[in-house]
């Protein structure tokens, strides 16, 4: 078998194979292999390119709220009445009654001045005076002058807003792209946002404001890559009655790409969709199921992981449906910055993405990391941990 050999003659076979394995079998690359890698790239791009404020909330014991950084240094004491995680750089606070927005020092960069308001998103923050709702910049500048009921953060350059109980679309200046007319819609996702008209039937405006996809379903989920799960109701061989509605994916042109047979669906992550047909499985890209129905729960996919519930007793599979965990935890979260909090046994504890125990069971309740630590509970007391097991605060 050491034999030198030419691999000239062979080496459009070999790489035609090789393909093959990544493509299937066609010789033309799936949506889901296409999806695959490229979510793998665009992983790797927001974990080298994220900027965040670093910044963990803690609490004292006349109840106000401060904040410490991942090495459990306080660098805010506690002081507001109430306060939340950093968005843009800047965090919601208040004091005393009202709100306004501290940078990472503490300060206040738009001083306490409103009755609610939401974090900043897309250099946007929805505050609230006098019961009415408008948008401020980072530096507190008004953009759009308090005059909806309701707003909704911004995505996609544009944000849902309520007038008279009816709602419509604003663009990042504050102009109209749809007029108020809707009962109900979602945010922007991929260019499609989801709209019910007053039959209470939903389809699909664009950035534009024009209708995308007839609004004929009961219910929708949001386009993420490039399909949505709709809800239809469709009648009965004699059209006497309708059936018990049916689950499906549209493309952004409203076109079916499976057939109506699913009892649930969630959105597509990482290239796969939970659904579910008596049990629960995951659906590809190319509406093929690339994981049987097999599972009694099932959680979206993060980190290539997925949590899966299997009888009463949870585990974790890979995007090929192999067990990376056997289902012998009584409780499991989705895995962030590469460890999942799972309940093992009576304790919560943490396992790395092979499956195996990185931080022993020893709390009694865990949450995911994010920015390097993690809230758990010990007895009565909440504590932050490092990706160690450390404990880092108090």
């Amino acid at each position: 078998m050491k034999r030198r050999v030419s691999i000239e003659p062979f080496y459009k076979i070999i790489c035609l194979f090789l393909l093959s394995l990544l493509v299937g079998c066609s010789g033309n690359p799936t949506k889901t292999s296409i999806c695959l890698a490229q979510n793998t790239t665009t992983n790797q791009a927001i974990a080298q390119n994220k900027q965040v404020v670093k910044r963990f909330r803690i609490g004292s014991h006349d109840r106000k709220w401060g904040y410490i950084d991942d090495s459990g240094t306080i660098t805010i004491q506690p002081q507001f009445k109430e306060a939340y995680g950093f968005s843009e750089g800047l965090a919601l606070a208040k004091s005393e009654e009202l709100w306004g927005f501290i940078d990472k020092t503490g300060s206040f960069v738009v001083p306490p001045q409103f009755d609610d308001a939401l974090a900043f998103s897309e250099q946007r923050a929805a505050v609230k005076t006098q019961n009415l709702w408008g948008f401020i910049d980072s530096t507190g500048k008004s953009i759009v002058e308090p005059q909806f009921d309701a707003v909704r953060s911004f995505s996609e350059q544009r944000s849902a807003v309520q007038t008279n109980n009816l709602w419509g679309f604003i663009d990042s200046t504050g102009k109209f792209i749809v007029e108020p007319q809707f009962i109900n819609v979602s945010d922007f996702s991929e260019e499609r946002a989801a709209v019910q008209t007053s039959n209470y039937k939903t389809g699909f405006i664009d950035r534009t404001g024009k209708l995308a996809i007839e609004a004929q379903y009961s219910e929708v989920t949001n386009f993420k890559f490039g399909l949505a799960g709709v809800k239809l109701r469709k009648p009965s061989f004699w059209g006497l009655r309708e059936k018990t509605p049916l689950w499906g994916f549209i493309d952004r042109n409203g076109k079916p790409v499976t057939s109506w047979k699913f009892e649930f669906v969630s959105e597509f992550s990482e290239c796969l969709a939970g659904v579910k047909r008596g049990k629960y499985g995951y659906l590809d890209l190319d509406g093929k199921m690339a994981i049987p129905f097999q599972f009694d729960l099932v959680y979206p996919f993060q980190e290539g992981r997925a949590a899966v519930r299997f009888g009463n007793l949870w585990g974790y599979i890979n995007p090929q449906g192999e067990w990376i965990k056997e289902p012998n935890l009584m409780q499991a979260r989705s895995f962030s910055e590469g460890l999942a909090a799972a309940q093992m046994g009576k304790k919560w504890g943490y396992l790395n993405d092979r499956g195996e125990v990185a931080i022993d069971p020893e709390f009694d309740l865990a949450y995911s990391f994010y920015n390097g630590l993690a809230k758990v509970k010990v007895g009565k007391t909440w504590r932050y941990i490092d990706r160690t097991g450390r404990y880092i605060w108090p």
